[in-house]
């Protein structure tokens, strides 16, 4: 009793520590959005939008999600030396790719923004990786001030090169500058202090990291392409204003999520535990508390849509992006389903269960496709909030189903 009492207060902790390190993170990136709504035009507020759109998925893959195979290597099969080098390769070739795509564009203030912001994507990458060690370890408060220490650097950055050199090119350098320091003065810091002396660099790389990453990487992509394809088509078929307009609102759905992911950061290492000793009651009752955590997330974010959400988007964003109070409302039904889902995804990873994954968002992210294609030219920007409305039925339908054959159609060892 006195076992089970001391790890329900660490899991507790865990998450409080999370929750907050990654609840200010993610209001700090809102943030960001607020000021350029504010203080920018909303041409220069669509360019960092789609510039994020472009950065994100091609990291997203890059990143191999070995920050999940690290967490969930419960035998320490492998060196963290391995993980990190294996970073620097995809990291560096994630930055040429962007630069390839950013090319088609040409020069010009889209470019450069373009530019900073995978700069900053890549050192994100190392710092990523960084705290996976930090969360193997359990060392969430030392995740959470850094995370709260960037966000505050992200914040003060834009404001300065807004305010004082009327540029949001100048606030995204000195921000990246900011970064380079961070991982070295603070997250390197904190490693040092938790692991003691370690190795970064290894001169041999086990290929199973790869293979067992490389599903989860597609996963990510599919993930990060399904979430930014609605901006693509809105870029280009209704134009940057009104990609700048859903974009906004949408992160309104992303700040949430960046909770529900940081919650099943902490929930992901003891699932993964309970598995491996075949504790299926524990495991089935974790995910409940997980999925319980997301709906109530969702749907409190939706109430609140509905209650003042011209006012809330008056406040956060600008008037003109308040007239959108419907669609903020509709997007906050999608919230509850996304934030669903993702507790189902972080479950299955928890679980190991990593190779249906690609193709469980490989038939959303088509179910997402076709739904754009029928549904934008009619009905605009609603008809976008349709479509991912109907790929994230389907996800959590699949995940479920997965789910359901792993949790009951195992024997407990443990009553």
């Amino acid at each position: 009793m006195v076992i089970a009492s001391t790890h329900v207060k660490s899991l507790r902790r865990n998450v409080a520590w999370m929750f907050v390190g990654n609840g200010f993170y993610a209001f700090c990136q809102w943030l960001v959005l607020s000021i350029l709504s504010k203080l920018t035009t909303i041409q220069e507020l669509g360019y960092f939008t789609l510039s994020l759109a472009i950065a994100t998925p091609v990291y997203m893959f890059m990143n191999f999600q070995l920050r999940s195979v690290l967490i969930t290597d419960a035998e320490n099969r492998w060196e963290f030396s391995e993980f990190f080098t294996i970073r620097i390769a995809s990291t560096a070739l994630g930055f040429l790719i962007v630069l390839m795509i950013g090319a088609f564009f040409g020069a010009g203030t889209f470019f450069t923004i373009l530019l900073l912001l995978s700069a900053i994507k890549a050192i994100e990458a190392f710092t990523d990786i960084i705290h996976g060690k930090l969360q193997q370890q359990e060392s969430m408060s030392m995740i959470a001030r850094s995370l709260m220490l960037k966000g505050l650097g992200f914040v003060s950055s834009v404001l300065i090169g807004i305010l004082l050199f009327h540029s949001l090119v100048s606030g995204l350098l000195i921000y990246l500058v900011m970064c380079i320091g961070f991982i070295y003065f603070v997250d390197y810091h904190f490693l040092k202090k938790v692991t003691g002396k370690i190795k970064l660099l290894s001169g041999s790389i086990t290929k199973t990291i790869l293979i067992v990453g490389f599903p989860l990487a597609i996963v990510r992509l599919i993930i990060a392409l399904n979430g930014n394809v609605a901006k693509y088509i809105a870029e280009i078929s209704l134009g940057t204003e009104k990609q700048a307009i859903y974009s906004t609102l949408a992160y309104l759905i992303v700040m949430g999520d960046v909770l529900i992911q940081a919650i099943g950061q902490t929930f992901i290492p003891r699932i993964s535990k309970y598995a491996k000793e075949l504790d299926w009651k524990s495991v089935k009752r974790l995910k409940f508390y997980f999925s319980i955590i997301c709906i109530i997330t969702g749907f409190s974010l939706y109430l609140a849509s509905i209650a003042a959400g011209e006012l809330i988007l008056k406040i956060l964003f600008s008037a003109e992006i308040a007239k959108y109070q419907h669609l903020f409302s509709l997007l906050m039904i999608t919230g509850i389903l996304v934030y669903y889902s993702s507790s189902a995804g972080q479950t299955l990873t928890a679980l190991k269960i990593f190779k249906p994954q690609p193709w469980i968002h490989g038939i959303v992210f088509t179910v997402n496709m076709i739904c754009l294609l029928f549904f934008v030219k009619p009905f605009e920007l609603t008809g976008i909030v349709y479509a991912t409305i109907t790929a994230y039925i389907v996800r959590i339908v699949l995940s479920e189903w997965l789910l359901y054959r792993r949790l009951y159609h195992q024997p407990s060892t443990i009553n």
